[in-house]
């Protein structure tokens, strides 16, 4: 599904461009996961674990835009990729296709500047257009920050997986599930 391209200006005045996720991008949102992933825990891999392959990236991207529902939405300032917000239906099958998930990830230079709320506001226009009902979304426990974004944009805790992410340090993270009715 392709996103409309806008350009909103930020809270330092920055022009930043939102826009659907194009094949062309596949290296720079390899960068952006590598740089989110060095700079907070709050992400799924630790950058030793992400894999360089620009092939899989195009092929994920390609199914991205050819799917009548899921859609990628990067921002870009400077000309390089500084957010993304990626839904996708939870499954494929017709009990669940009225739920999608949300992921969205901001490097650190970026944080506070209002992209989080740009890209959340879009996603979830884009998602009730898509024919969307419900967005769900599982965040760490210690995530005040993205925490708060969510709570602003109406989603509501629905539950808690007790230590779900286990860091290098031996330590345990709870991950809050959250939901929003479109």
């Amino acid at each position: 599904m392709n996103v409309c391209e806008c350009v909103i200006s930020c809270k330092s005045g920055d022009q930043v461009i939102y826009r659907g996720v194009k094949k062309e991008d596949a290296e720079a949102l390899y960068q952006h996961q590598c740089t989110i992933a060095q700079e907070t825990y709050f992400t799924s891999l630790y950058p030793e674990e992400l894999l360089y392959n620009i092939e899989r990236k195009v092929e994920r991207i390609k199914e991205i835009q050819s799917h009548p529902v899921h859609f990628q939405i990067v921002a870009i300032n400077d000309g390089k990729i500084v957010g993304q917000a990626e839904v996708r239906v939870v499954k494929n099958h017709l009990k669940y296709k009225h739920r999608a998930n949300i992921g969205i990830s901001i490097d650190r230079d970026h944080w506070g500047m209002g992209i989080g709320s740009s890209l959340m506001k879009l996603a979830l226009h884009q998602a009730k257009e898509n024919g969307l009902e419900q967005m769900e979304l599982g965040v760490y426990a210690d995530n005040e920050r993205a925490i708060h974004l969510y709570q602003k944009y109406g989603f509501e805790q629905c539950g808690i997986w007790k230590n779900a992410f286990k860091l290098k340090d031996g330590t345990y993270r709870d991950e809050i599930l959250m939901s929003k009715i479109l």
